[in-house]
């Protein structure tokens, strides 16, 4: 795992040399240090801080490509994790106007709607995320998870969690 990381980072930031005006690019090498750091996967840039590169690329990516959906969710998630939470649902709130259809980004500001108990705003995200994308990963079930718990429902809590499918976790 920590290898596939490894050779995508490497990867990306051979692409971002090589085309520095290539927004997509600079939005999933944020994705890819925001994730780094969030889940503690260790970089091969021991000089390099995860969180200050994800924010600094994806910046970056909004000033070249202001109308990328993808650009502002990397914004959006660099913005979250780095305790910024107010900038990150603006960033993601642009990119979901930007692209209402991109299930990724729904489940995502969802999640982070249930992480801050703003239920009616979680749960019609998730629910659309879901809806169009069954195949969605199971760790947005989170947030279903969340807020029956909150809501003192216990069994229902626990049939959500399973849904999560993350054995490892």
């Amino acid at each position: 795992d920590r290898d596939m990381i490894e050779s995508v980072r490497v990867g990306l930031e051979h692409a971002v040399a090589a085309e520095p005006d290539y927004a997509e690019a600079l939005a999933c090498l944020s994705l890819v240090y925001c994730n780094a750091s969030r889940y503690g996967h260790r970089i091969d840039a021991p000089d390099l801080d995860p969180d200050e590169r994800a924010m600094a690329l994806a910046g970056r990516a909004v000033e070249l490509a202001p109308q990328s959906s993808l650009a502002h969710y990397a914004l959006g998630l660099s913005r979250w994790f780095s305790g910024d939470a107010a900038g990150g649902l603006e960033a993601l709130e642009t990119g979901r106007r930007l692209n209402p259809n991109d299930t990724t980004l729904l489940a995502d500001l969802g999640q982070r709607y249930a992480m801050l108990a703003r239920w009616e705003e979680a749960l019609p995200l998730l629910e659309e995320s879901y809806s169009a994308n069954p195949a969605q990963p199971g760790g947005y079930r989170v947030g279903f998870f969340l807020w029956h718990f909150a809501h003192g429902r216990f069994e229902e809590a626990l049939a959500a969690a399973r849904l999560i499918n993350a054995p490892s976790v």
